[in-house]
């Protein structure tokens, strides 16, 4: 059975009532895993430097991140991607991953792809707080923010 055909066509602007602050953070739902059956989540970010999850790895979910405004250095597995204004970055699962933002601030719009079979996503799960460090991988992250840092002073 094709599940969209059974979801709704809808529009949506950015509110109080779908935003939500944490860590310094701005994090407003578009679309929401009730309006796409769990597919995906869409979301309007608004993010400060130093505020940056710890390196992390996905095990059901892609991630992709266009930028609104602002830069930010990408970490994927060995892998830098310095994305700006006007420019997306994905981010596949199972690779470890990290960001720096390198701007006063970061606008993003970022849209989390369940990968697993019959599984949704949510918003708590993309919230910062929930992110599980890749200790295996941890090593390459710290080292190349910290090389980068240093680069950009």
């Amino acid at each position: 059975m094709n599940t969209s055909r059974q979801l709704r066509a809808f529009k949506r602007a950015p509110s109080l009532e779908l935003s939500k602050w944490e860590n310094g953070n701005l994090t407003t739902n578009l679309a929401e895993k009730t309006d796409t059956k769990g597919a995906f989540l869409l979301m309007e970010c608004t993010l400060a430097p130093g505020t940056e999850p710890p390196p992390h790895v996905h095990s059901r979910e892609d991630e992709l991140f266009y930028v609104l405004d602002g830069e930010f250095d990408v970490y994927v597995g060995e892998e830098v991607f310095k994305v700006k204004t006007g420019e997306c970055v994905f981010l596949p699962k199972f690779e470890p991953h990290a960001f720096v933002i390198r701007s006063t601030q970061l606008r993003v719009l970022a849209l989390f792809q369940s990968s697993g079979a019959g599984r949704s996503v949510s918003r708590h799960e993309f919230a910062g707080a929930t992110s599980r460090p890749s200790h295996r991988n941890a090593h390459l992250f710290h080292r190349g923010c910290e090389s980068d840092r240093e680069t950009a002073q």
